[in-house]
């Protein structure tokens, strides 16, 4: 099913067309293919760490640009919680 957009998401879709199959160890990585974080099919998950959420993607891509420093933390000052937990 063709979209007009790009997916911004790692969680396959039923409706949509597999992902590409990945070639494990494979140094390049247009012949490898995508890295896939996700927690919905671990059999094609070929990414370890913390799940980022829908956002990880744009920090990822600010990184890479050369638009944010890698060691940059989000002060998190006079914010609190939506929920109180525990």
């Amino acid at each position: 099913m063709a979209t007009g957009h790009i997916r911004l998401t790692s969680h396959h879709d039923p409706h949509l067309p597999a992902p590409p199959r990945i070639q494990w160890g494979d140094p390049d990585p247009a012949r490898r293919g995508p890295v896939i974080a996700t927690l919905t099919d671990p059999e094609r998950r070929n990414a370890i760490g913390t799940h980022g959420g829908a956002y990880s993607v744009y920090r990822a891509m600010a990184v890479a640009s050369g638009r944010l420093d890698p060691s940059f933390r989000t002060d998190l000052t006079d914010t609190a919680p939506t929920a109180v937990i525990g």
